[in-house]
């Protein structure tokens, strides 16, 4: 194999070997480093792998047997009450028993390896060094290790990516899986956005019967969808956690507003919401940024545009344990690309942000040990706060540019562009809505 080909399938191949080495240490009974090497990545790890596809497994097996998962789960080793969508529990219809957990969970962190083979090849070394840095991040790891369901949704949506440069049919089971992604986490149901390439007539039909699915679901559902939303567990700010929220109830803390502390953070975060989409819909309407979409393939597009509804989609609904970062892999072939589009900040910055997030938990946590070298309380809070800050500033800023693309593509899309000509106020981009180039 040429020289130059071996570096282009780093990305791909090096979480692969990583999680073979992984798996090698934990069947021959190195446990002991196999969990050294979790920690020193920045991750807690349980005492068996796996424990979120168990969150799904367990409540299938206890609903199996009678229970009501959603007030009691005992086949949980944590004995965590099921908060996901009741949607995972058509699985019921499976004789699920114990013996499913291990080849559940390697059947979706194997999956999820082999999508990563379906992003764009890297186009240099240095590239391709940053994607193999972001495939075997904190980020990753965590979600892989656990085997968290989020790599379902990321796996439907790299799949679709795939499908949306295909012919209309082909097209519609893009759209079906990345509905059924929204039906089971219900953030991705954002992801249906990108059919606004459509023509008008298909879009219509397209939002008509996914409007009518997501109905029915919610209303087949409703007593265990309501009781699933409210059990929804919620973290400290300053844990591995992101979300709009986060800001707001972390500076409350900081600042001891115990007077109405949650009003003071509502008002933090919609303030904080509203200055973001200024700067988002000033980007998203500059011809640069149009150009910037066009100047990138087809499937670096699809899969930017991807990456960014689920990330900006959790972002302002949702607090978020530190797995979920894994969606941003979607966009970092697209945003390498742009490094050479302009000299922007948002260009030559964007995938070393995006790099930062992915490994944002150990650098956090070598933050905290910092800060406790220097003495005490005052100097664990010192690396506690100053890692927090750096890492909220990231993600504002990283959100903000990726929903600048999520508008700019609205703007130039088939259903965009009919809109312009039908609403004389709607803000046209740069005086004129040019299309995004299929």
């Amino acid at each position: 194999m040429k020289h130059h080909t071996i570096w282009r399938l780093l990305p791909a191949g090096a979480p692969a070997v990583f999680f073979a080495l992984m798996t090698g240490l934990y069947l021959t009974n190195h446990l002991e480093l196999y969990y050294n090497i979790i920690r020193h990545w920045g991750i807690s790890p349980f005492k068996t792998p796996f424990e979120d596809t168990d969150t799904v497994i367990s409540a299938v097996r206890c609903a199996r047997e009678g229970f009501d998962v959603y007030i009691f789960n005992p086949c949980d080793p944590q004995l965590r009450q099921f908060d996901y969508s009741p949607l995972w529990m058509w699985l019921k219809i499976f004789p699920v028993t114990t013996s499913w957990l291990n080849i559940a969970g390697l059947t979706v962190d194997i999956s999820f390896l082999l999508s990563l083979w379906l992003l764009p090849l890297a186009q240099d070394r240095v590239s391709a060094w940053i994607m193999a840095a972001a495939t075997v991040s904190t980020g990753v790891l965590y979600a892989v290790e656990r085997g968290n369901n989020d790599l379902v949704l990321f796996i439907l949506a790299i799949l679709s990516a795939a499908m949306l440069q295909k012919n209309w049919f082909i097209r519609i089971i893009c759209y079906m899986f990345l509905l059924v992604a929204g039906l089971l986490k219900y953030y991705p149901l954002a992801t249906i956005l990108i059919a606004l390439r459509e023509r008008p007539k298909r879009f219509l039909s397209l939002a008509v019967i996914s409007l009518l699915i997501t109905i029915l679901f919610a209303v087949s559902t409703w007593h265990d969808l309501v009781r699933a939303l409210s059990i929804i567990p919620q973290g400290s700010p300053f844990a591995d956690m992101f979300g709009s929220i986060t800001v707001g109830a972390g500076l409350s803390q900081i600042s001891n507003l115990s007077a109405q502390p949650d009003r003071w953070a509502n008002l933090i975060r919609f303030s904080m919401i509203l200055i973001c989409l200024y700067y988002s819909v000033q980007a998203g309407k500059a011809i640069k940024t149009r150009d910037a979409l066009n100047y990138l393939g087809a499937r670096e597009r699809s899969l930017l545009l991807l990456s960014a509804l689920l990330i900006v989609g959790c972002f302002f609904t949702a607090q978020n344990l530190g797995y979920r970062v894994v969606h941003l892999l979607l966009a970092m072939p697209a945003l390498l690309t742009l490094r050479r589009f302009g000299n922007d900040v948002r260009y030559r910055f964007a995938p070393f942000a995006a790099l930062a997030l992915l490994w944002s938990e150990i650098w956090r946590l070598r933050a905290r040990w910092l800060g406790q070298q220097l003495g005490g309380k005052i100097g664990h809070n010192i690396g506690a706060i100053e890692a927090w800050v750096v890492r909220e500033s990231l993600w504002w800023w990283l959100v903000s540019v990726l929903l600048a693309y999520i508008i700019a593509f609205a703007l130039q899309s088939e259903m965009g562009v009919v809109l312009q000509r039908q609403i004389p106020k709607w803000p046209v981009l740069g005086g004129g809505a040019g299309r995004i180039v299929s």
